[in-house]
């Protein structure tokens, strides 16, 4: 490899790493925000303190929505190591993420003998997505489900079938998304049998371990159903899609975060133009393995759930694999697709993003603004002695609990859960009880908080 060209890899590298490294520093310690706040810390904080299990009825409601709570026993433990605040959990989270890039480093190392430099590569290309850096820290359970995924389809590619079987089980136990590998498996086994790989016995055999995710699915909704008397979330079955055209806009939503949202469409571009110039038999294979996987998870998260951006990971880390095996493998053919990566890694720096929508979301930089909007309403209540005032989500969360990270109101100031008939204060936010209504008649504004995607309004009501 020419020196020049070396030289240029290893600047992109470290400058992809270094803006990865601040931008983790600067918020590993920040407070929880959203589902990390009234969700997924909650319900570690819970088992922290009542014993850890799997058992649906261990963890309220209101902390676990239904879900499988795989992921709190996992963090739970880890918490009692790094301390149960934001720099603890996060840092707990950071590892997880830690651990799957490991893999998958080891795994890219020994089945496609990739030197370091090429394994350095492959690791810049998925820190430069904004959904993937803001979860590699972040206290959900997107992260987790992730490995698992990746996992389950390796051991299944390998024709581990019993392996992927078991892990599959962890990820059912993790989110209900993990469902989704219990039909993905059996079309691995089957594309192995049409290539003759493995004889029909083998392949019945395989799809056969597949019954162990779906008992201890099975297992689970029934023991759901017996302490909590349902089966699946009341909260999750509210999201399902009933309509056609409900599902449609969800559908092509999904796709176009994942192929064009947050600068994806340079890689996206970059690949349909690499693969139909070269038509390379392995390239092609490739695409084709990374689209189905991309386009049936996309199908399933519109029919089954209301698909926000973060749930979107696995399919837009699988798009940054299949780009950048290409990249890597092509790089001496295709000297512009470094140009790019790196208007890629510029443009999401800068926060530009020609397909991202006008709302708050935890997939990128945007979030850390609904804290410090928060933040700064906190300690104007604390200045000027607002009481009593009624708090709503986040802000109740952000008071509730004593290790959220956010600053604490004072003693003197009285906290209401609803509005009183007497004089008392509220404030409103979006993200917030903005979202849910929009019952702000007869309230004065006295301090509005505004930023690009959060806002708050502290009002009083005589």
């Amino acid at each position: 490899m020419p020196a020049l060209k070396r030289t240029f890899i290893y600047l992109f590298i470290i400058g992809a790493l270094a803006y990865a490294g601040y931008f983790i520093f600067t918020g590993i310690s920040l407070p929880f925000y959203a589902d990390e706040l009234g969700g997924y810390g909650a319900a570690i904080r819970h088992q922290v303190e009542n014993g850890i299990s799997l058992s649906p009825n261990a963890t309220p409601y209101k902390y676990t929505f239904g879900h499988p709570q795989m992921h709190t026993v996992v963090m739970a433990p880890l918490a009692h190591i790094f301390g149960f605040n934001p720099l603890g959990l996060h840092t707990a989270a950071l590892i997880l993420t830690l651990i799957g890039i490991g893999m998958l480093a080891f795994y890219f190392k020994k089945y496609y003998a990739f030197k370091r430099m090429e394994l350095s590569l492959l690791i810049t290309m998925l820190l430069v997505q904004p959904v993937f850096l803001t979860q590699s820290y972040m206290v959900h359970s997107e992260m987790l489900l992730l490995i698992w995924m990746g996992l389950a389809i390796l051991f299944a590619w390998h024709k581990k079938y019993l392996a992927a079987a078991l892990i599959t089980s962890l990820a059912v136990l993790t989110k209900e998304t993990g469902m989704f590998l219990v039909c993905l498996l059996p079309c691995i086994a089957i594309y192995h049998y049409y290539k003759r790989e493995i004889t029909a016995k083998r392949m019945l055999g395989s799809i056969a371990y597949l019954t162990l995710p779906v008992i201890t699915f099975l297992t689970f909704i029934w023991v759901q159903n017996e302490q909590m008397g349902f089966y699946l979330s009341p909260t999750n079955l509210g999201k399902t899609t009933s309509s056609l055209d409900g599902f449609y806009h969800k559908f092509i939503g999904t796709l176009r975060f994942v192929f064009f949202g947050q600068n994806r469409f340079l890689l996206t571009g970059a690949i349909l133009i690499y693969t139909i110039t070269k038509k390379r038999k392995e390239i092609i294979l490739y695409l084709k393995m990374g689209l189905f996987l991309i386009v049936s998870f996309c199908l399933a998260s519109a029919i089954l759930s209301h698909p926000i951006e973060r749930y979107l990971i696995f399919p837009v880390v699988v798009w940054v694999l299949i780009f950048s095996i290409i990249f890597i493998k092509g790089q001496s053919e295709v000297k512009w697709i470094w140009a790019l990566t790196c208007l890629a890694l510029v443009l999401n720096v800068g926060q530009w993003d020609m397909f991202r929508s006008d709302t708050i979301s935890d997939a990128d930089l945007s979030y850390r603004q609904n804290i410090e909007n928060t933040e700064q309403t906190i300690a104007y209540m604390n200045a000027h002695d607002i009481s009593p005032v009624v708090l709503e989500f986040p802000y109740n969360f952000s008071q509730e609990y004593d290790h959220s990270g956010y600053t604490k109101l004072k003693e003197s100031i009285q906290i209401l859960k609803a509005p009183p008939k007497t004089k008392h204060y509220r404030v409103f936010s979006w993200p917030g009880n903005l979202e849910h209504e929009n019952d702000t008649q007869g309230y004065q504004p006295i301090v509005r908080m505004e930023f690009p995607y959060s806002f708050s309004e502290l009002s009083i009501k005589d």
